[in-house]
C-alpha cells in the first residue's frame, strides 16, 4: 500500500506545525511535502518546496508551486496549512480530491478584510485547528463545530527548572540568586503591554534596589500598529524614561537555549497582552517553574488561575509594579504557585500529549 501524501503550507517554516510535522515524519506513515518561504536545511523525511515570488502574494506563489507539482502528477491526500495569509485559497481549485485541515488561528473583528481568505478556508476545509477554547471561541459559531482546540504543546523535557542555570548576555552573568525580572515578546509592542511593562519600571526599580530587568524580543511591531513618529515603542520608551543601562538590559532575539536559561533565572516572569493569541512563551516560562505576573486578560486567564499557579493584575502601569514588588516581596512565600504552573503545564500542555491528538485528528481527516 503506498503512503498517503500530506502537504504542509506555511510561510514560516515550520510555524505551528513544528512538533505535528516530525512526529508524521518519524512514524514512516506519511509522505511529507512542505511549501514554504526559506528552505531548512537538513530535515529528514520531508521534501521542500519554496514558495516566494517578490510582487505577488502568498496565494499566487503558492499557487504557482501547486500547479508545478499537479503537473508533476503530484496529489496530495491531505493539506495541512495555516490560513491566516490566504496561502491556501487555490487547493481546492488544483487538487479538488484532497482534504484539508486548516489552521486558522486568528478571527479578527467583524468586518476585517483580513478575515476573508480564514472564512473561505473555512467553507472549504474538511476540519480546522486551533490552539486555545478562547481563540476557537471568537469564530463565527457557523463555524465553531468545525474547529478542533489542540495547543501545540510544550517540550516539558526542555523547559523545566535548573536552579544551577547560569543566563549570559553581553558581558553580565545572571543566576537563580540574582533578583531577575523578565519579560517576553516577540516584537516590544502595544499588544503585548510593552508601553505599561516599560512605564512600571521605575516604581519597580525604586522599590527593589537590587532587581535586574531582562527583557528578551526585537525591536518591532509584530501584530499592531508602528508608532506615528516612525520610531520604535523600544526606542520612544527609553527616551522618555530614562532607565539604568545596568539594570535594564535589552537581549534582544534569544536562541532557544538561551531564552531556557532566560526563563530558568528569572524570579519574576511578567506576561503581558491584550486580547490576543496567547504566547508560547507564557507557557514556557510556566514549564521552567517561573513565578508568573500576566495581566487580567481572557487569553491569559484560560491559562493562568489568579492565586492557584501565578498571579493576574490589570494591563496598567501602577498595577503592574504594584503586583510585581508585592510578589517580590513574598516570593519564598508563592513557591506554591510556581509548582502548581509546571504540575499544570504536565497536565494540559506536555508535547507529547498534544501531538498524539494533533495526529490522531490528522488520521479521523484522512479516514472518514
Amino acid at each position: 500500500m503506498n503512503a498517503r501524501r500530506i502537504l504542509f503550507i506555511h510561510p514560516n517554516f515550520p510555524g505551528q506545525f513544528r512538533y505535528l510535522l516530525k512526529f508524521c515524519a518519524e512514524t514512516g506513515e506519511f509522505k511529507l511535502d512542505f511549501i514554504t518561504e526559506a528552505l531548512p536545511v537538513n530535515y529528514p523525511g520531508v521534501t521542500f518546496h519554496r514558495s516566494y515570488e517578490p510582487g505577488r502574494s502568498r496565494t499566487e506563489s503558492v499557487g504557482t508551486v501547486l500547479r508545478k507539482l499537479a503537473l508533476k502528477g503530484y496529489s496530495p491526500d491531505l493539506v495541512i496549512s495555516h490560513s491566516g495569509w490566504g496561502s491556501d485559497l487555490l487547493v481546492p481549485e488544483i487538487f479538488p480530491e484532497a482534504r484539508l485541515l486548516s489552521y486558522p488561528e486568528w478571527y479578527y473583528r467583524a468586518g476585517n478584510p483580513r478575515n476573508l481568505p480564514i472564512i473561505k478556508a473555512l467553507e472549504y476545509c474538511t476540519c480546522a485547528l486551533v490552539p486555545t477554547e478562547w481563540q476557537r471561541n471568537r469564530f463565527p459559531i457557523r463555524f465553531q463545530n468545525k474547529i478542533r482546540v489542540i495547543h501545540e504543546g510544550v517540550d516539558t523535557s526542555f523547559y523545566k527548572p535548573d536552579a544551577e542555570a547560569v543566563f549570559e548576555f553581553s558581558g553580565q552573568r545572571y543566576t537563580a540568586n540574582d533578583e531577575i525580572i523578565t519579560y517576553a515578546a516577540r516584537g516590544q509592542e502595544p499588544i503585548r503591554g510593552f508601553s505599561e511593562f516599560m512605564r512600571a519600571l521605575p516604581a519597580i526599580l525604586a522599590a527593589r534596589p537590587q532587581a535586574k530587568i531582562l527583557i528578551a524580543g526585537e525591536d518591532r511591531v509584530c501584530y499592531g500598529g508602528k508608532h506615528s513618529s516612525g520610531q520604535s515603542w523600544r526606542t520612544l520608551l527609553c527616551a522618555e524614561l530614562k532607565l539604568p543601562e545596568d539594570r535594564v538590559v535589552f537581549c534582544n532575539k534569544l536562541p532557544e537555549e538561551y531564552f531556557r536559561k532566560f526563563l530558568q533565572v528569572s524570579s519574576l516572569h511578567i506576561y503581558l497582552t491584550k486580547d490576543f493569541i496567547l504566547s508560547w512563551s507564557l507557557l514556557d516560562a510556566m514549564s521552567c517553574g517561573c513565578l508568573i505576573l500576566g495581566s487580567d486578560a481572557a487569553p491569559v486567564q484560560e491559562v493562568i488561575a489568579h492565586g492557584r499557579n501565578g498571579q493576574l493584575c490589570p494591563l496598567t502601569s501602577d498595577a503592574i509594579a504594584a503586583a510585581a514588588v508585592s510578589m517580590l516581596e513574598n516570593r519564598e512565600g508563592l513557591q506554591n504557585l510556581r509548582a502548581q504552573a509546571i504540575r499544570d503545564i504536565h497536565a494540559r500542555y506536555e508535547v507529547s500529549d498534544c501531538v498524539r491528538k494533533q495526529y490522531q485528528l490528522v488520521r479521523e481527516v484522512l479516514d472518514d
